[in-house]
């Protein structure tokens, strides 16, 4: 198994390959060069002639336009922008056959030649081989066969004599077939290296760019749930009933929330928050544990999940057992520490490091279930994920605090109130955030008043918590725990890494106060009941993820390698044809 470091490391190293482009101007400028390259790329007959580069110019708008026109106004990208760079990057290699052709009096090749990236580029987003194969041929040649037209119009000879001093129809067919020939064998490498891991190499980062790029999620769903495994689930609630008060349900599924975006269970934090809030009741999704293998593959199932959810605690207010209130109590054990807080029959688990961590590994659950058949209570694990870094896990560490704190709320029961309030924040959002709302649970007892903080991010930088206990204890709290789901809703964001942690910021530490505020208003005498529910026959990504990142662990280094060695062999090839066709 891949360690959980490594596998992030890698997916941001390929997350900072895709698609950073410079600005529309610089690429534009960078085109125009191209084409002044190519025309002084020319046979010294024409090469300092003005007409070689008014040609040049003009195929490279033809050439421009059909890549507009078969990648954006196909549906390929999004905007003119990439396009532009695609243009750019699939053209620049190629002007050297227009410098190896020149001596042969042979111009305008490196349109034709550029055929291969072209037809790299649109299989790559759109699979559908021979779609890929019209659009690089057409794209190629009828730049080439554009620049020689309006090149012998501008000499005044006819097109014929042009072509028999320029190029013959068939150099820029075979330099185009050569080209593509190249990349195709590419491409049934890398595929053929995917499969040996059970995966479909193209169709995997075609699905990633389409919804990354356009919001588009069936084909990369399609994809995983090929391989997904279907297993059982269970989501665990505590609800805290208050005396005219909304309803808070604080919610511990038995999923993670990925890969990103709206694939998957990626979102489904908020999926779960619409469907409780639509029935007026107060919704805090938490991360607990296990990574990836626990992502839901498809996201019509958490909307189904997730109605079902909300309508089953709908209908269990009035039968459900309601119990007083215990805790909140705080327990450390090195740098691992937990906030755990219950009733006589469920106890919910904070659990959070000063050092950093990231996802807790599935052995901290097993572990857990022989604490919870110990002690005769629910306990409901949550990561607060609130602190970023990778310290290793204690399995020990951490049963021996929960074992403590539920001995200790048992002797902490006793009236409480609590209190919800949140805060949307306006404009640009701190770094990091996936949402602006900020949430905030006050519990108070006669130990003095606690609060809960949740924000929408995934994973925060140590400095960000700090200032933020720091800021709720200077209002005369005793305790503070700040969490974050684990939020995959906006991984993939950002060109720099797969996502960013919560960075730290002002306004958001002004709108956590706010929210608190708003939360000490509403406090309400409260009770707590806790509850269970089960679903059968889930979809999730199961130990393909480990496949996935194997095989990614495999081809990724690889990939960008034998990209070069095919660009460079495929110039080679080009050259040879031509040359040996001259």
């Amino acid at each position: 198994m891949l360690e959980q470091g490594f596998a992030e490391d890698l997916v941001n190293r390929m997350y900072r390959k895709l698609f950073y482009l410079p600005k529309i101007t610089f690429l534009s400028i960078i085109y125009i060069l191209e084409g002044f390259v190519i025309a002084l790329s020319g046979s010294s007959s024409y090469r300092i002639s003005p007409q070689i580069f008014v040609s040049a110019l003009f195929g490279l708008a033809v050439y421009l336009f059909l890549i507009y026109l078969f990648f954006v106004v196909g549906g390929v990208v999004d905007t003119a922008k990439k396009s532009l760079g695609i243009a750019v990057f699939s053209l620049a290699p190629y002007i050297l056959v227009d410098f190896i052709a020149a001596g042969k009096e042979r111009l305008f090749l490196s349109f034709s030649a550029s055929s291969g990236m072209v037809f790299l580029i649109h299989y790559i987003f759109k699979g559908m081989l021979f779609r890929s194969f019209a659009v690089a041929i057409v794209t190629s040649l009828t730049a080439s066969i554009a620049s020689i037209y309006i090149f012998s119009q501008l000499l005044g000879q006819s097109m014929g004599r042009v072509i028999s001093l320029a190029s013959e129809a068939q150099v820029f067919i075979i330099s185009s077939l050569s080209s593509i020939a190249v990349f195709a064998i590419f491409i049934a490498i890398l595929e053929l290296g995917g499969r040996a891991s059970g995966l479909r190499t193209f169709e995997i980062a075609r699905g990633f760019l389409r919804s990354w790029l356009f919001g588009e999620n069936e084909t990369l769903e399609r994809a995983f749930y090929r391989n997904a495994v279907r297993d059982s689930m269970r989501i665990r609630v505590l609800s805290i009933y208050r005396d005219n008060g909304k309803p808070i349900h604080l919610i511990y599924p038995g999923f993670h929330y990925g890969p990103f975006k709206r694939v998957g269970s990626a979102d489904a934090v908020y999926i779960i928050d619409k469907h409780i809030e639509s029935l007026g009741a107060v919704s805090l999704v938490f991360h607990t544990i296990g990574s990836h293998e626990r992502n839901i593959v498809l996201r019509r199932s958490v909307e189904r999940i997730a109605g079902d959810l909300a309508r089953r605690l709908s209908t269990t207010l009035e039968s459900s057992s309601q119990d007083g209130i215990a805790g909140p109590v705080r327990i450390s054990r090195d740098s691992w520490s937990c906030l755990a807080m219950g009733g006589d029959r469920c106890a919910a688990v904070y659990i959070s490091n000063t050092d950093g961590a990231d996802d807790l590994p599935e052995s901290v659950e097993k572990v857990l279930l022989g604490v919870e058949k110990a002690k005769g209570v629910m306990i409901s694990v949550a990561d607060s994920h609130s602190n970023y870094g990778r310290n290793r896990v204690n399995e020990d560490v951490i049963a021996e605090m929960v074992v403590e704190a539920i001995d200790r709320l048992r002797d902490s029961r006793g009236s409480a109130m609590v209190g919800y309030g949140e805060y949307h924040m306006k404009g640009r959002l701190c770094r990091g955030l996936c949402s602006g709302r900020v949430k905030a649970i006050v519990i108070r007892n006669s130990r003095g008043d606690s609060a809960i903080i949740y924000l929408y991010g995934n994973n925060m930088l140590k400095n960000a918590r700090e200032s933020i206990i720091r800021a709720v204890k200077s209002m005369g709290f005793a305790d503070v725990e700040v969490v974050t789901p684990d939020d995959h809703s906006c991984a993939a964001e950002s060109l720099g890494s797969a996502y960013t942690a919560i960075h730290p910021c002002q306004e958001l530490v002004g709108a956590v106060v706010t929210a608190v505020n708003e939360a000490l208003k509403d406090l309400k005498p409260a009770r707590i009941a806790c509850s269970e529910y089960s679903w059968g026959d889930i979809p999730f990504m199961g130990g393909a993820v480990q496949s996935y990142l194997k095989a990614l662990e495999a081809l990724g280094p690889l990939t960008s390698k034998l990209w070069i060695i095919t660009l460079a062999l495929s110039i080679a090839v080009v050259a040879i044809a031509v040359t040996l066709i001259l």
